[in-house]
């Protein structure tokens, strides 16, 4: 083949565009290869995702603050006044802790399954609430007992600290009070059995806006909705917030981890 002095040999347009043709066909393989394996990779990533969040309890994705919600009913609770959730959260040792929005966290304690767990909201109006059935049996299994063991020394730590509980099923009530190290007023009530669990203390404003509060103790005959009245009197109706009631902020689950004896 005919080819001008000083230039290399011409090549056939068929052959570069068949080596053209090639070159492409390799690189298609290629991309397709990857596409397939980026695939597997998302599947297998998100199947363990899935797995993890059922074996651990653990939602993928990040967590999204919520404004306060309302609890109360069949619950128990202590109101701490505390404004930083992370000095409470180190003075309670908490353990197994985990960042919840209000939402989450509320049914998280509804949640029977999860028990021996409390949720620790943000700060609403200089208050903390350290909700869930556990906070009442952090000291001793009988929910009396064991709050006077509790918020007695958390007291002189943050100043006051109080104590609910309500249960309408075994119209359980309970409303007690603790400032700077000493146990202000306490009262508990079993309606099942109509007895008078615990009277400790004079009575404050908030009681005497009761029905019965002029009776004698052992006359009274309290329901889950004089529980919100004497929290309302005393710190905050917990069965009134609303999302406008406070900042939107994340606060935190877990295990006490300090003792109380």
């Amino acid at each position: 083949m005919a080819h001008n002095e000083g230039q290399g040999p011409q090549i056939p347009l068929e052959f570069n565009a068949l080596k053209h043709y090639q070159l492409n066909a390799r690189l298609a393989r290629k991309t397709a290869t990857i596409r397939e394996m980026n695939k597997r990779r998302t599947f297998i990533a998100g199947t363990l995702a899935l797995i993890k969040g059922a074996v651990f309890g653990q939602r993928s994705g990040s967590p999204v603050a919520t404004g306060p919600v309302p609890f109360g009913y069949k619950m128990a609770w202590m109101a701490v006044r505390c404004e930083t959730l992370d000095v409470l959260v180190s003075y309670l040792d908490l353990k197994e802790r985990r960042q919840v929005s209000w939402d989450e966290g509320t049914k998280f304690v509804y949640d029977d399954k999860n028990k021996g767990l409390v949720f620790l909201t943000p700060p609403v109006k200089e208050w903390i609430f350290v909700v869930g059935w556990s906070a009442a049996a952090l000291a001793d299994a009988e929910p009396v007992k064991s709050f006077y063991n509790t918020i007695k020394p958390m007291s002189a730590r943050f100043g006051e600290v109080q104590a609910f509980a309500t249960h309408r099923v075994i119209e359980y009530q309970l409303w007690m009070q603790a400032a700077n190290g000493h146990i202000v007023r306490s009262f508990a009530y079993a309606g099942e059995k109509g007895e008078l669990l615990d009277n400790f203390g004079p009575l404050t404003a908030a009681e005497k806006s009761l029905r019965f509060w002029n009776e004698p103790p052992e006359h009274w005959n309290p329901d889950e909705e004089d529980v919100m009245k004497v929290a309302a009197g005393w710190s905050m109706d917990p069965s009134k917030l609303t999302v406008n009631s406070g900042p939107v902020e994340f606060g935190v689950i877990g295990r006490v981890g300090i003792r109380f004896e």
